[in-house]
């Protein structure tokens, strides 16, 4: 009598497209969660206009990792927080922007390598 083992086959992943920037990716992570404290449930099956290559908590996990390794300190957390919040960045054209757009680079310049070796940011 032979045994015939049941080896299931993986599922295809769907084709996912990485953010252009860093700026974009945190604005996206920004925008899940402005929609989840306004009571939006998110799933990992969830369709979205385009599917991505990460959850938005993937890159909170890299500005946290990112700030417990000392790599971004609370200035910038305050600023991405800021401006995410307003889902634009500080403009160094404004005067009283200038420092936080300059804070903002450094976090972005800071965020761009992890990102991008995780496959999230092109």
């Amino acid at each position: 009598m032979s045994f015939y083992r049941y080896v299931p086959k993986p599922l295809a992943e769907p084709l996912t497209q990485p953010f252009e920037t860093v700026e974009e990716a945190w604005f996206w992570f920004c925008r899940s969660q402005i929609a989840r404290l306004e009571g939006a449930r998110f799933r990992s099956t969830d369709s979205a206009n385009v599917p991505r290559p990460c959850d938005p908590d993937d890159v909170f996990a890299v500005v946290d990792r990112l700030y417990k390794a000392r790599e971004l300190e609370r200035r910038h957390l305050v600023v991405l927080g800021d401006y995410g919040l307003r889902l634009a960045p500080p403009l160094e054209s404004h005067a009283d922007e200038r420092a936080a757009a300059r804070c903002w680079e450094e976090a972005m310049l800071r965020l761009h390598p992890v990102l991008k070796a995780k496959g999230i940011v092109l």
